[in-house]
């Protein structure tokens, strides 16, 4: 009686993630999932319910022994061949600063997988700071992964540094990881200013890039972006985007280009985008018209 999400068609290099709608999974989930944040990096998961196709009998309990102390423990079995049990704690130690555990447990014919994560975050003025580390086993040698941050923000400008990695055969039984073998590093900038007098309104900028390699040191992919925004007391706005991007052998460059008239205005919006340049290695071209009203 319950509909999944379904699953897109666009492309992508790696798994698709895919939301549960099921009940007993979207219930208090947020005590299982980190918070949504890092226990396992951008866009992963150290647990992610739908790698749990199916099960006979669950129980579950969460909530907060105190205003500071989060927990939750859930336990699934199916037909008596399969156990997946998950455990979440999370810890406030200040207004900034606080500590997370999540582990996961497999146990199925060819399977028995064990993980363990960790995550800590902490926050000094402008500047922020997190970590984490993570281990899976399988009943040999374990593998790791983790990621360290560090970000500084101030009115109109934010940045941000990390350096991530992935061992080769880091694959948790329960989670959905995008990308093994690799580690590198990230960094994006971003500044917005509004004005209050003069022929602009306001005006944005956005840079990311980032750069990884295999642990055996032959590039995996990297990637550079550079997008600007100015809008117009004439209640105009242009807007300016470049990216590259080579993943192993492949390499794209796209430009794109754009305006829109009547920006304030939510209900009679009219405006263009057109992007060129080269993808998958081959010339492309995209125009783009919106006519909202």
């Amino acid at each position: 009686n319950i509909e999944q999400e379904v699953t897109s068609i666009e492309f992508t290099r790696t798994g698709r993630f895919e939301r549960d709608n099921r009940p007993f999974f979207t219930e208090g989930s947020n005590f299982f999932s980190g918070g949504g944040g890092g226990m396992s990096g951008m866009g992963d998961q150290l647990f992610h319910s739908r790698a749990i196709s199916d099960f006979d009998q669950g129980a579950k309990v969460y909530g907060k022994l105190d205003n500071l102390t989060s927990v939750g423990l859930m336990m699934t079995a199916e037909d008596g061949d399969r156990l997946d049990g998950v455990f979440f704690a999370s810890r406030i130690l200040g207004s900034r600063s606080n500590v997370r555990l999540l582990a996961t447990s497999t146990s199925a014919t060819g399977v028995d997988n064990t993980v363990v994560g960790t995550f800590a975050r902490h926050g000094q003025g402008n500047y922020n700071f997190s970590g984490e580390y993570n281990v899976s086993n399988d009943g040999g040698p374990s593998d790791t992964s983790g990621r360290l941050n560090a970000s500084y923000s101030v009115p109109k400008l934010s940045s941000s540094l990390s350096y991530s990695w992935t061992d080769p055969d880091f694959d948790p039984a329960l989670g959905f990881i995008r990308f093994t073998d690799r580690r590198g590093v990230q960094t994006f900038s971003n500044y917005t200013s509004e004005y209050r007098t003069g022929a602009l309104r306001s005006f944005s900028a956005f840079l990311f890039a980032s750069s990884f390699e295999t642990f055996d040191n032959h590039t995996q992919q990297k990637d550079a972006s550079v997008f600007v925004s100015a809008t117009f007391r004439s209640d105009m706005s242009v807007n300016v985007g470049l990216d590259t991007e080579r993943f192993m052998d492949e390499e794209e460059r796209t430009a794109t280009v754009g305006m829109n008239f009547r920006v304030s205005d939510r209900h009679n919006q009219h405006g263009f985008n057109y992007t060129f340049g080269e993808r998958a290695s081959e010339r492309s071209l995209l125009e783009a018209a919106v006519d909202r009203e």
